[in-house]
């Protein structure tokens, strides 16, 4: 279920992080898409996740789901989708260098965040969508 105007509400919110530094905790990927998809839907879609400070209690936080892809599905019931029906609110991941990374997605853009440049927004090229892979919560 998603709050009333939460289009708008997800691009407001999103504008205020672009810039900000990475932070483990605050603006991690893993943070970040957390905090947008409780812009969109009201609650924290991750309540079994607990909260975590640096990265290596990131990863053991999604180890103990069983990683990213299986958390999404089967502790959070998150859809994956195609990439070719991605729209503003999905979550995007992104294997780079055995390291999964999260982005959620707002309109042709991506929220990134990276430990070099922070939180960024990039272009979701049609090239760059054959790497992702898509879910909707």
């Amino acid at each position: 279920m998603r709050v009333e105007n939460w289009n708008g509400k997800l691009i407001d919110w999103a504008s205020k992080q672009i810039g900000k530094p990475f932070i483990w905790g605050e603006t991690d990927c893993g943070t970040l898409i957390r905090q947008g998809l409780q812009v969109i839907t009201g609650i924290d879609v991750f309540t079994p996740l607990a909260w975590w400070q640096t990265e290596q209690r990131a990863r053991e936080s999604w180890d103990a789901l069983g990683g990213i892809h299986a958390g999404f599905i089967n502790n959070f019931k998150a859809i994956n989708i195609g990439c070719e029906y991605v729209q503003t609110g999905y979550i995007g991941i992104l294997r780079i260098n055995n390291l999964d990374t999260a982005t959620i997605i707002l309109n042709d853009k991506l929220l990134f965040s990276s430990i070099d440049a922070g939180i960024t927004l990039r272009n979701l090229s049609n090239l760059l969508k054959d790497r992702f892979i898509f879910y909707r919560f």
